[in-house]
């Protein structure tokens, strides 16, 4: 599974859809996990990617219990279910091993499939301070036979009995208000500046021919980062 550091639901890397697309060194992996490791993780939802995730964001608790049961009857059980702002929830099943490509999307509705595009979040905090939590079972220590295999072809009839999909200026007003947040401390602050000196960074390894995956990239990064954890401060 892909994962990158998220800020909320955001991922901040610039060109963040590259690591879907690619292999990626494990040591770029735990260099950005060292260097964010107050942020969200973010799961890479692309078709490479052997899980799909049905995101219910049904408001009331009866109805959002009615469409995870309706997703359990067509699915069946998964151990797989990731709380975060209740009674919203996700649940994660396992694709068919060849035929990754063929799954499909559903966006802009109380109800929506992740399968071939964007992210979701695993493990941090919500937006409204709520932890995200996993009550039956987690990525990290879950087997892959125990999540359910379900066929495109289901997952296809299950997107036809899901809620419509709502106009765009109505998904916006009823889109979540920012978390009202008191202003930075300065450890904040430095974190943000440092931030700001990694961006600027990456794009002089870039006009220098360095591209941002590579070892020498990476090499070079965490000598800054070491650089700016001694040097560095407001």
């Amino acid at each position: 599974l892909q994962t990158l550091p998220a800020r909320g639901k955001v991922c901040f890397l610039r060109g963040w859809p590259r690591y879907g697309r690619e292999v990626v060194d494990r040591v770029e992996f735990e260099v950005l996990a060292a260097r964010y490791p107050k942020f969200n993780t973010a799961l890479i939802m692309v078709p490479v990617n052997p899980l799909f995730a049905v995101d219910i964001d049904l408001e009331d608790p009866e109805e959002s219990k009615e469409e995870y049961a309706r997703a359990v009857d067509h699915f069946g059980e998964t151990p797989l279910v990731r709380y975060g702002r209740e009674p919203r929830v996700m649940l994660f099943y396992r694709k068919v091993p060849g035929a990754v490509d063929d799954y499909p999307e559903y966006r802009g509705a109380p109800v929506e499939i992740y399968s071939n595009s964007g992210l979701v979040i695993l493990y941090g905090r919500h937006p409204s301070g709520e932890v995200y939590r996993w009550p039956e079972g987690n990525p990290l220590d879950t087997a892959k036979d125990e999540i359910p295999e379900v066929t495109a072809e289901a997952l296809a009839e299950y997107i036809e009995g899901a809620p419509e999909r709502r106009p765009r200026a109505l998904r916006v007003a009823e889109a979540e208000p920012e978390p009202t947040v008191d202003p930075p401390e300065l450890p904040e602050l430095e974190e943000a500046a440092r931030f700001v000196f990694r961006e600027m960074f990456l794009r002089e390894l870039e006009k220098m021919g360095i591209e941002p995956g590579s070892r020498a990239a990476v090499a070079l990064l965490q000598i800054a980062d070491e650089f700016l954890e001694k040097e560095v401060t407001l």
